[in-house]
C-alpha cells in the first residue's frame, strides 16, 4: 500500500521498481505493469520510458527482457465482455487465438 496523497512520480517511479526488483528476487518474473490513466501513473510510466511514452521498456532486473505497460485494463476487459455480448450467433460465442500455439478458441455462455 502506497499512500496517494501528494504522490510524486519519482516516489511512484521509486515504489514501482523496488517492488519489481523483490519480486523477480523472490523467483517471479515480472512481465507488465498495469495503470489507470492517472496524471502520476502515466507521468511514471513515461520517466520509466526515459521522457517518451512506450508500450515497453528494457526490464530494469533483467537486460534480456523486456516490461510492458498497460492501461486502463478496466476498459479493455469491458470492451472485450461487450464484443463477447454483441455476438449475433444463437450461443454468443466468442472466437479468439490461444496464446501458445495460435489455433482458434472458442467460449460460449
Amino acid at each position: 500500500m502506497v499512500p496517494v496523497k501528494n504522490l510524486t512520480t519519482d516516489y511512484l517511479k521509486g515504489c514501482t521498481v523496488d517492488i519489481i526488483t523483490m519480486l523477480e528476487n523472490a523467483g517471479y518474473y515480472v512481465f507488465c505493469l498495469i495503470s489507470d490513466n492517472n496524471r502520476v501513473n502515466r507521468n511514471m510510466f513515461a520517466d520509466l520510458c526515459g521522457g517518451n511514452l512506450s508500450s515497453y521498456v528494457q526490464h530494469p532486473c533483467a537486460a534480456d527482457r523486456k516490461l510492458f505497460f498497460l492501461f486502463d485494463s478496466v476498459h479493455l476487459l469491458k470492451c472485450i465482455r461487450n464484443n463477447w455480448l454483441g455476438q449475433s450467433d444463437a450461443d454468443n460465442t466468442f472466437v479468439f487465438p490461444d496464446i501458445t500455439d495460435g489455433s482458434i478458441c472458442k467460449a460460449s455462455d
